[in-house]
């Protein structure tokens, strides 16, 4: 999951490529295209059932594909954010697959320094033991 800056970052990266990131963007995108066309809807109020319908049929599905694009798309096609097939992909551009996962085995011995100020009453005190 991204945070709210990267988040930030992949809209703005849309708004420059001039694609409307939210619904009142994309609603005035609507109306100039509208306008340019010279369509002859002038009913533009927001009970309007043209306005209604466009909002419907093509607001909403305009709005999941650019919410795919900043929270999966996007992101992914960076290698800092990318996780699951994505990083296969990456693999593959590198002639390489992904190593499957093993389990760790043995035994870790941690300095007491090391350790945090609640466990010191182990009865062990010079190195700890982690199974």
């Amino acid at each position: 999951m991204i945070g709210p800056e990267d988040k930030a970052l992949f809209e703005n990266m849309l708004r420059e490529a001039d694609i409307p990131v939210d619904e009142a963007d994309m609603v005035a995108r609507w109306r100039k295209i509208n306008e340019d066309e010279g369509s002859l809807i002038t009913n533009d109020s927001k009970w309007s059932p043209f306005w209604r319908l466009i909002t419907a049929i093509v607001t909403y599905p305009c709005k999941a594909l650019v919410s795919l694009l900043v929270n999966t798309a996007l992101p992914n096609l960076f290698l800092k954010y990318a996780s699951g097939v994505w990083l296969d992909v990456y693999a593959w551009g590198v002639g390489l697959t992904r190593k499957a996962s093993t389990k760790a085995v043995g035994i870790s011995n941690l300095p007491e320094k090391l350790l945090p100020e609640n466990s010191r009453s182990w009865p062990e005190r010079s190195s700890k033991a982690l199974h």
